[in-house]
């Protein structure tokens, strides 16, 4: 299992990612914009930052997203230590769970 990603509800996408890019020189990977939700995937290569702005009023860490080669094992690990978890499919082949730690940190595990 491998960490794939980190995301952030900011208040202000456009200075957050001029802040990210400049500072962390971050390469823009995807750009999703509407009239509810704006989200942009940066990377440095090996590990995404996801950057989120909605109405939520709700800032600062999201969750994180680990990519996995077997969900079989993870679920397993899963309902070994009874944890609750959802599943969800994403497209024909990949899947992806959503759980949330014992702090309240909302964890995604995908399997692409």
């Amino acid at each position: 299992m491998k960490i794939k990603y980190t995301s952030i509800k900011v208040k202000n996408i456009v200075k957050s990612l001029k802040f990210y890019k400049k500072i962390f020189d971050l390469d823009v990977v995807d750009e999703y914009y509407s009239d509810s939700i704006s989200v942009v995937m940066l990377t440095d290569g090996n590990i995404n930052l996801e950057l989120i702005e909605d109405s939520s009023g709700e800032y600062g860490l999201n969750n994180v997203g680990f990519v996995v080669d077997d969900m079989g094992d993870v679920l397993k690990r899963l309902d070994e230590f009874d944890v609750d978890y959802k599943k969800q499919s994403i497209t024909e082949g990949n899947s992806i769970l959503s759980l949330c730690d014992y702090d309240g940190v909302d964890i995604n595990i995908i399997q692409e």
